[in-house]
């Protein structure tokens, strides 16, 4: 857009760093190739975490919870996808789904009495 076109093109910005797809990210970086501005890319993974049927679900869950949710999913190395062996399926989802929605959003400060 107008505003990353800017700062792309901008001589007092030194380095520029886009998290984003692919096809922005090449736009990104031809930009900044012009003027050869340093620039860092995170482009449109599909970060999966695996887990196989021999792992200790309890050990795992708050693993999942904090990769898939922290920073409300606005983290570049976030979780996207979670694939469980079909023989732990049932009890990992058993498991995983109240705490997922046990999740509340909110300003922290509001919600804690303050």
């Amino acid at each position: 857009g107008e505003a990353g076109e800017a700062l792309v093109a901008c001589p007092d910005v030194d380095k520029i760093i886009f998290t984003g797809s692919p096809g922005i990210g090449r736009r990104v970086m031809e930009g900044c190739a012009k003027n050869l501005k340093p620039v860092i890319l995170e482009l449109g993974g599909k970060d999966p975490m695996v887990f196989c049927d021999d792992v200790k679900i309890e050990d795992v869950i708050p693993w999942a919870m904090r990769g898939c949710f922290q920073n409300s999913g606005q983290n570049c190395c976030g979780v996207e996808r979670l694939f469980v062996y079909s023989s732990i399926h049932d009890e990992f989802v058993d498991k995983i789904v109240p705490r997922v929605k046990s999740l509340r959003q909110g300003v922290p400060l509001a919600t804690c009495g303050h």
